[in-house]
């Protein structure tokens, strides 16, 4: 078992508290378990008329936190107050014995704060994880595709997105899954960007270029499974820069 030994948790705008147990803690943390989702509509006496919906149902978390303020400063109340204030999601990461894993929140209650002597405060705060997974590490792994075919392995035992950096026109397809697309640059790009995890594609200009995918299976089925995936990606490289894959390494729990 990993011992969680400090967290830090960053709002949607930036501000963010270190809760590294010395003026602000985290006293309690509470990660709940995910289920799966699977429904399949099958209209009756209609061959192939099948409409199936899967994926993974809102993991919650509770956390209850604690302000040690000896000196009565409310700029330090204030502070953790604005950080809860955003609807918009928040970033929680968790410091264990052995590494970093961080995780996309949204806030489901405003926390109450209460007094609880002198120089005590504690407040709690309910979030969901929409997609309950914790990304393991500072930086993602990243793979230089440097020949025909090349192999990659997914150490998580969950199929993970992947972000993907064209620099050349090619059909790109990870045969281990039977999923895949071929691209192509927009005029004056120096490469494009696929993100199948949050489904978008930009060039290196910051512009949309949805237009430069020739989609045969759905952005988000593309992902590397758990173990090898072999990609298959003919043209790699251009003017000396070789496209590139990166992906996160993910875990359901971090303890």
């Amino acid at each position: 078992m990993k011992n969680i030994r400090h967290i830090r948790y960053r709002n949607f705008y930036g501000k963010e508290i270190y809760f590294d147990n010395k003026k602000y803690f985290a006293e309690e943390i509470q990660i709940g378990g995910t289920s799966a989702r699977y429904n399949s509509l099958r209209f009756f006496d209609s061959p192939g008329a099948v409409t199936d919906d899967y994926g993974y149902d809102v993991m919650p978390i509770h956390i209850r936190f604690a302000l040690l303020d000896k000196s009565d400063n409310r700029d330090n109340r204030d502070l953790a107050g604005s950080l809860f204030a955003s609807v918009k999601p928040g970033i929680l990461t968790v410091y264990t014995d052995d590494d970093e894993y961080s995780i996309e929140l949204h806030l489901t209650q405003t926390p109450v704060f209460n007094k609880v002597n002198t120089h005590v405060w504690r407040w709690e705060a309910d979030f969901i994880a929409d997609y309950p997974f914790f990304q393991k590490g500072r930086l993602p792994n990243r793979k230089t595709i440097e020949s025909y075919t090349t192999i990659v392995y997914n150490t998580s035992p969950v199929p993970v997105p992947v972000k993907i950096r064209f620099y050349t026109i090619t059909p790109f397809k990870n045969q281990t899954s039977g999923k895949g697309f071929s691209v192509s640059l927009p005029q004056g790009a120096d490469w494009i960007e696929v993100d199948t995890k949050n489904f978008k594609i930009t060039d290196s200009s910051g512009n949309n270029a949805n237009n430069c995918v020739s989609v045969s299976d759905e952005i988000d089925e593309v992902m590397l499974l758990p173990g090898k995936n072999e990609i298959f990606c003919p043209t790699y490289s251009s003017g000396g820069n070789n496209n590139t894959l990166e992906w996160w390494e993910l875990r359901g729990a971090v303890f």
